[in-house]
């Protein structure tokens, strides 16, 4: 909740949403819908803008047994089925080309030169 409270344009969008206007300076309002005093866009949560937060998410999404450290786009995938922020492909992307356990593990996928 205090995440909530500290993101200035989830709460813009709230305000003109609860007030009922029809127009957000920013925002087509008909993607968005309040339930259970969340925000969601397209079906999806509304992720405030909180880096740790987010963090918690990608960890839930990426380090699970079940998802095995999935790369990109599987990352992706699992997050935006139930999460919405603005700039999470960028954050997904940055958070899997620099998470620790994964540039260890996986593969170079460049081909080694022979010898001249």
């Amino acid at each position: 909740m205090r995440a909530q409270e500290e993101d200035e344009e989830l709460q813009s969008i709230l305000s003109v949403i609860k007030e009922r206007k029809s127009v957000h300076p920013r925002i087509q309002l008909g993607q968005y819908k309040l339930r259970d005093r969340s925000l969601y866009y397209r079906d999806r949560l509304y992720v405030p803008n909180d880096d740790e937060l987010k963090a918690e998410l990608l960890r839930l999404c990426h380090e699970t047994p079940a998802a095995s450290h999935p790369g990109r786009a599987k990352t992706y995938d699992l997050v935006s089925r139930e999460y919405y922020w603005k700039g999470m492909s960028t954050m997904i992307r940055q958070w899997v080309r620099n998470y620790d356990t994964c540039r260890r593990i996986k593969s170079l996928r460049i081909g080694y030169r022979g010898l001249l």
